[in-house]
């Protein structure tokens, strides 16, 4: 092994099966745990024997290694694609791990568990039949700080007696990208700052960022309110009419920026700034926007093709990447404040420090705000506006707008519809336990486990009904989204099972009765008449 660096020490790792034996660089006080000698069912494709497992002494930060003989097909890409998905992980592309002693594959994946977005490096390579997994993994808040020790000690992973490798990386006419595992994360572009660092808060409590920036290009309020007392901020209510749509603040034609292997969130990534949120439903081109999970805001937001949206546990930020608007999402407790309280005590926390800066507390379509205007930023006066709404646990959602002032119509627009469109995961449903669950899942896109849910709780013909009632509230949800296709398609299921809630008649008068119910549901849908082509 090449030389280590200070604050490591070899570790020869004895071989438990087939002759895999190894050795690498481990911190000097991390701890090599005691394995039970127990042997998994290899017939399982997804059962690893493991050969080590070392803990760091004061965080979940993890390095382990396991083995299982190779499979008779395939190549390393398809294999580990396909055990990142097994093991319930969301793996971002393929790549070449290029620094690693034996030929390789590897991809990044995150996992949310307790509470606590884990983040990984997976590592594959076969060697005489043998397959090796070798991953590292944080949490997401501490992967920064352990970056390059992580990385340390995959380089220095080397098998004592090789065999070599029998299987291809990938499959023929497939190049796989190399490694974007760099010894030091990669850093963000000037135009688009990542998110401060975040410190020891717990969840759902707001940090101490750097105020942002100011937001409105209508007539200045008047001399003085920007060092005035909280009675120069009153409430000034507007009504701009029905928000701009998804299409209006669309910046592309497709989902592309919102996914993970996009060139600029794997550039954040690598930079501890937070990983791509998933996308749950892809609304289709003529919505042109998605619902994506906000992990930090334990809720669904959907957000217009083109943006970026980045969340790193504690808030999800949406920005257009390319400096010009950054909407930072998180959740704050109330402390007692109604929306009023909580923007003038926001106001009262920058004001010190914001000289020249101008302040209107405005009620816009019903959506407490607070604006401010000509902001400095690292030398540039910016435009900021926090807008604020009610969320489960006696907390608001709150969003801060930071804009270049040529930005700030459509910073203000897209910031409006994340702020209708957002569903939290623990919001109260009423009604049974059965419901408030079927409505969880249908929300987060598992239709047929929701569907199951009221089917297991009721036995009777008011199963269907309700199923069918559950894809009407989709289709109006998605409709509202702008998503006409994913609207109609929920509509024409509802129809369906009131079809199926029909044809369960058991006598001619029930049978009647049900049906002019079916029919009436239908006709309010906008659906084609029962059995017409």
């Amino acid at each position: 092994m090449d030389e280590i660096p200070d604050g490591f020490v070899t570790t020869e790792v004895p071989a438990r099966i087939a002759e895999l034996g190894f050795r690498f660089a481990r911190p000097a006080d991390w701890a090599v745990a005691n394995l039970p000698d127990d042997q998994p069912d290899f017939d399982k494709p997804a059962s690893f024997a493991a050969l080590a497992v070392v803990v760091a002494p004061y965080a979940a930060i993890v390095f382990s290694a396991g083995a299982r003989p190779a499979y008779g097909d395939g190549t390393l890409s398809d294999w580990l694609a396909f055990l990142a998905r097994d093991q319930g992980y969301d793996p971002g592309p393929i790549e070449q791990e290029t620094f690693f002693r034996h030929p390789a594959v590897a991809c990044w994946a995150m996992q949310q568990g307790d509470g606590v977005l884990m983040r990984m490096r997976l590592v594959l390579f076969e060697d005489g039949g043998r397959m090796v997994q070798v991953a590292v993994m944080a949490p997401e808040p501490l992967w920064s700080s352990v970056h390059d020790t992580l990385r340390t000690m995959l380089a220095s992973f080397t098998l004592a007696a090789p065999r070599g490798g029998t299987v291809a990386l990938a499959p023929s006419g497939q190049e796989l990208p190399p490694t974007t595992y760099g010894r030091v994360g990669i850093k963000a572009p000037p135009a688009v700052p990542a998110p401060k660092p975040v410190d020891d808060e717990p969840v759902f409590t707001y940090a101490d960022d750097p105020p942002a920036t100011a937001a409105d290009a209508e007539p200045e309020p008047a001399p003085g309110t920007a060092a005035g007392n909280d009675d120069d901020l009153p409430v000034e209510h507007a009504d701009s009419g029905a928000p701009a749509t998804y299409a209006a603040v669309a910046l592309a034609a497709d989902t592309a920026t919102l996914l993970q292997d996009h060139e600029l969130n794997q550039r954040l990534l690598q930079s501890g700034a937070g990983f791509a949120a998933k996308i749950v439903t892809d609304h289709g081109p003529q919505a042109r926007s998605a619902t994506v999970q906000a992990a930090a805001l334990l809720a669904m937001v959907c957000v217009p093709y083109g943006w970026h949206v980045l969340d790193d546990t504690r808030r999800t930020l949406v920005h257009d990447g390319a400096g010009g608007v950054q909407i930072a999402m998180s959740r704050r407790p109330r402390d007692g404040r109604d929306a009023h309280g909580f923007l003038l005590d926001r106001w009262r926390e920058m004001r010190a420090d914001a000289q020249g800066v101008t302040a209107r507390r405005v009620c816009l379509n019903g959506t407490d705000m607070l604006m401010l205007r000509d902001l400095p930023i690292d030398g540039e006066r910016l435009a900021q506006t926090f807008l604020v709404r009610e969320a489960p646990n006696d907390q608001f959602l709150v969003l801060r707008c930071t804009s270049k002032p040529a930005d700030h119509e459509r910073a203000m627009n897209t910031a409006e519809l994340l702020l209708l469109h957002t569903q939290f995961h623990d919001e109260v449903v009423d009604g049974p336990d059965w419901w408030c669950a079927a409505v969880r899942l249908e929300r987060n896109g598992d239709l047929a486990a929701a569907e199951q849910s009221i089917l297991r709780a009721i036995d009777h013909h008011g199963a269907p009904m309700q199923v069918a009632h559950l894809y009407e509230l989709r289709g109006h949800r998605l409709r509202t989204l702008g998503d006409v296709a994913g609207a109609r398609t929920a509509y024409e299921t509802s129809g369906a099972w009131m079809d199926r809630m029909a044809s369960g008649a058991t006598s001619g008068g029930e049978g009647e009765a049900l049906s002019r119910q079916r029919d009436e549901h239908r006709a309010r849908l906008g659906l084609a008449p029962y059995g017409s082509s």
